[in-house]
């Protein structure tokens, strides 16, 4: 990603958008492209699946306003400062409700960066000296007063192509009966070590969308899982034992994708690998919702 962008976010927000789209649009238009990644999305399997056609019945009636964004983070002042930068202009314009829950740390965001702006409630929790995303996302979840949830993640950015078919994809899903993960293509390739894991023409999912009620009632994320790592894995075994399925969004509206902007593994350090026992001895169909450690 050009410098100029990387160092002055708010300055370059025009290339940014344009930048963002245009890589991406010559994945999602080109079909040969979108049919190969039908067989390479790499989260289709037990605990979710691609759905392909678009449904005619209209379940939902969600505006911008009826939509809350919760975001986690702990020790990335820095790395929030760009995902405000990016993203808070979207956020003013379609009137959408940003719930920013903090670990209390000694590297805090600078919270009078949110005081001029009523849409962003700032959280903080003591998750001691770990790092508990879902503790943090349950919270806010908790906090949220709409029923519709995205999931993020500090490192999304949502493009012009995201907000412009975000609502005619979700009001035409049965929410109390599906998990959504929308499309998600990196912004540079990521390489982990010599090994690229994934490129901006491979479409996976980490940015989720689901009701409030449907994500309480189960138990949220499972607060034993500690560092990061399988925490939708295990939920999306639970809500699949409540009826609940995962659907992948990317063959019927890839144009309604989020952007990760890359980083290596030194930024988040490795997965819990004792979060994938957990998922695996998982054969709960509801546990307790739990906003704490």
């Amino acid at each position: 990603m050009n410098e100029n962008i990387r160092n002055n976010p708010e300055l370059e927000i025009n290339n940014v958008c344009n930048y963002l789209n245009n890589i991406i649009s010559s994945s999602i238009n080109e079909s040969n492209i979108v049919v190969k990644n039908k067989h390479k999305f790499i989260y289709d399997n037990y605990f979710g699946k691609n759905i392909e056609k678009k449904s005619d019945i209209k379940y939902n009636n969600i505006n911008f306003e009826d939509i809350t964004i919760v975001l986690c983070l702990k020790n990335r002042p820095k790395r929030f400062q760009l995902y405000y930068n990016l993203n808070n202009f979207f956020f003013k314009k379609y009137n959408v409700k940003l719930i920013v829950v903090e670990g209390k740390s000694d590297n805090m965001i600078d919270t009078t960066l949110l005081k001029k702006d009523s849409h962003i409630t700032h959280h903080v929790v003591d998750i001691k000296n770990v790092w508990s995303r879902a503790v943090l996302l349950n919270f806010g979840v908790d906090k949220s007063t709409t029923e519709t949830i995205i999931l993020s993640d500090i490192d999304f950015i949502y493009t012009i192509s995201f907000w412009d078919n975000l609502l005619n994809g979700l009001n035409y899903i049965n929410l109390n009966k599906s998990f959504v993960g929308l499309p998600l293509y990196e912004s540079e390739k990521t390489f982990n070590g010599n090994s690229l894991i994934r490129d901006k023409y491979t479409p996976y999912s980490a940015c989720y969308v689901i009701n409030k009620n449907v994500f309480v009632q189960c138990g949220g994320f499972n607060t034993k899982m500690i560092g990061f790592g399988w925490e939708e894995r295990e939920l999306q075994k639970r809500l699949k034992k409540n009826g609940v399925d995962t659907i992948y969004t990317n063959l019927i509206q890839p144009n309604c994708y989020v952007i990760h902007y890359s980083h290596n593994e030194k930024l988040r350090g490795p997965p819990n690998r004792n979060n994938q026992k957990l998922l695996y001895n998982s054969n709960n169909k509801k546990i307790e919702f739990k906003v704490n450690l």
